[in-house]
C-alpha cells in the first residue's frame, strides 16, 4: 500500500530564525508512514528569513518567493495549488511540530470517515493553549458573552463559553468548530469540495470561514491533544502580547496588522450571518468592532 503524501503550506513573512527552527523540526517527522512535501511561500519578507533556510538544500522543501505580500489566505493558496497529495497541512513559521504530531493527525483523520480537519494540542510558549486553536463560531451571543468577560468568569457553562469552547474538556479529543491555521491538518478532498481559502480575508479569520465551509459541506472538525505544537504566535504580526516582544515587526505592521485583525470581522459577519439577523444588530456590532480597533491603534501609537 502506497504511502500517503502530507503537503505541508507555510506562509512566510520576516518570521527570522522561527522559520528555520520550524523547518528543522519538520525533519523530525519524515521517518513515518507518509511522504512529506513541505511548499514555503515567502510574502516578500525583507529579514533574512527564507536565506537562513535556502542553503539546506532539503529535497522534500520548495521555496517560492512571492513579489509582494498577498496576505496569509492568498499565500495558503499559492501553496495549495501546489499540493499533489492527500492531505494538507497549514503550519505557521513560528510552531515546533512534535516527531509524532503528523503521523497522529493523519492516522485520526484516516480511521474517521467524516472527519475533515484535525489540530493537535497547540500550546503557548507560556505553557498555556492558543485559545484561537479551540474556536467556536463568532456567532453575536457567543463574540459577546466573549468581550463583555462572562466567558472568563464561566467558563465552563456552555452558554457564555461558546467562544473559546472551554467547557469541554482539553485533554479528550472532540469536536470544535475551528482550530487555528497555526495547525490545520486538512483532507484534499475537504478542498475538493469547497474550495480554497477566501482571499476576501487578508489575514485573521481565514481559518475560520474555511472551518465554517466545511461544516455546512457535512465534514467534521476535531481537536486531538494526543500530541503537542509549540506556537510562539505572533511573530510576524507583532500584536500579540506574549509575544510581543520578541517580535521585530515593525510600528508600520503592527499598526496595518491590527487593521486586519478587527476588519476580518465585519468580513466573516457580513458574509455568514448578515442574513440571519436584524441590520441594527450588525451596525451596533460594526461600531463595536471599529471602537475596538481604533483602540487597539491608539495604544500602538501612542502607548
Amino acid at each position: 500500500m502506497a504511502k500517503p503524501t502530507v503537503d505541508i503550506v507555510i506562509v512566510n513573512y520576516n518570521a527570522g530564525i522561527y522559520l528555520k527552527n520550524c523547518i528543522f523540526s519538520l525533519k523530525a517527522c519524515l521517518k513515518s508512514n507518509f511522504k512529506l512535501n513541505c511548499i514555503v511561500v515567502d510574502n516578500a519578507s525583507s529579514d533574512d528569513s527564507i536565506s537562513q533556510i535556502k542553503h539546506l538544500k532539503l529535497p522534500w522543501l520548495t521555496i517560492i518567493n512571492y513579489p509582494e505580500n498577498v496576505g496569509f489566505a492568498a499565500g495558503c493558496n499559492i501553496g495549495i495549488k501546489k499540493s499533489k497529495g492527500s492531505y494538507v497541512l497549514l503550519l505557521n513559521p513560528d510552531t515546533k511540530v512534535s516527531k509524532d504530531t503528523i503521523v497522529k493527525m493523519v492516522d485520526f483523520l484516516s480511521i474517521h470517515p467524516k472527519a475533515g480537519i484535525v489540530t493537535p494540542k497547540l500550546v503557548l510558549s507560556n505553557g498555556q493553549i492558543d485559545p484561537a486553536s479551540h474556536r467556536g463560531f463568532p456567532t453575536p451571543w457567543a463574540s459577546f458573552s466573549y468581550f463583555i468577560g462572562l466567558e472568563k468568569f464561566f467558563p465552563s457553562n456552555p452558554k457564555f463559553s461558546q467562544y473559546h469552547m472551554w467547557y469541554k474538556s482539553m485533554d479528550k479529543v472532540h469536536e470544535i468548530d475551528s482550530p487555528s491555521g497555526a495547525f490545520m491538518l486538512i483532507k484534499k478532498e475537504v478542498i475538493n469540495k469547497i474550495g480554497l481559502l477566501d482571499e476576501d480575508f487578508f489575514m485573521y479569520a481565514e481559518d475560520i470561514d474555511f472551518s465554517y465551509r466545511a461544516k455546512k459541506a457535512g465534514f467534521q472538525i476535531f481537536y486531538n491533544p494526543s500530541s503537542i505544537v509549540l506556537h510562539t504566535k505572533g511573530i510576524s504580526s507583532g500584536i500579540k502580547k506574549h509575544s510581543e516582544k520578541k517580535s521585530r515587526a515593525s510600528i508600520e505592521t503592527r499598526l496595518r496588522t491590527s487593521k486586519h485583525f478587527y476588519e476580518t470581522m465585519k468580513i466573516f459577519y457580513h458574509k455568514h450571518y448578515s442574513h440571519q439577523y436584524p441590520k441594527l444588530l450588525e451596525i451596533l456590532i460594526f461600531l463595536f468592532i471599529d471602537i475596538k480597533k481604533n483602540i487597539k491603534i491608539f495604544q500602538l501609537k501612542y502607548l
